[in-house]
């Protein structure tokens, strides 16, 4: 209950990112919305690597993690529904959910992996601050290599649409809504 008192801003980060990343997606892209997740992640990881012993700047890095964490989450999500095929769109969504969950098990216990190798004291059950900064450094390193690899993408350059505004014929012409089905319809 004491760390929430240090680290409550994460979550309101996260909160107001979610809504942030839904806006950011429709008015410049979520190709865009995604590299500013990715970029605030990687900020937050490496000011969590620096471990700075003040309450006030651990609140400040956890506001700009959790806020990277929110743009993140909506960031992906408009970019995989925007870079698959309409058909596609329930399984890519679906697809990118089940990756958040397997990244943040498999990069927690990583991570937690890391931090073990560096323990204090008699019975081993307390961690060096060397395992933390060592964990989050890694964090933001992979952070900024799905930053670099967003960054290649050719998707989502364009505002979101969430598929409903237009839709690809086999010509790759654009069709108005009025006169395609939407995903909603399908």
């Amino acid at each position: 209950m004491a760390a929430a008192g240090w680290t409550f801003t994460l979550g309101l980060g996260a909160l107001a990112g979610g809504p942030a990343g839904g806006l950011l997606a429709r008015r410049r892209g979520p190709r865009r919305t995604a590299l500013t997740a990715q970029a605030l992640i990687a900020i937050g990881a490496l000011g969590f690597a620096a471990l700075p012993g003040q309450r006030g700047l651990v609140l400040l890095v956890s506001l700009v993690f959790g806020l990277g964490a929110g743009l993140a989450y909506v960031g992906f999500a408009n970019l995989i529904t925007e870079a698959v095929p309409d058909e596609r769109a329930a399984t890519g969504t679906a697809l990118i959910a089940v990756a958040n969950q397997l990244g943040a098990a498999a990069g927690a216990s990583a991570l937690a992996s890391v931090r073990t190798l560096h323990p204090v004291g008699p019975d081993g059950t307390l961690f060096a601050g060397t395992g933390y900064r060592l964990a989050f450094a890694l964090a933001a390193g992979v952070a900024l290599l799905a930053l670099l690899t967003t960054y290649r993408m050719r998707h989502g350059r364009t505002p979101a649409t969430g598929g409903a505004a237009a839709r690809r014929t086999d010509s790759s012409t654009a069709v108005s809504v009025d006169s395609a089905p939407t995903k909603e319809k399908i």
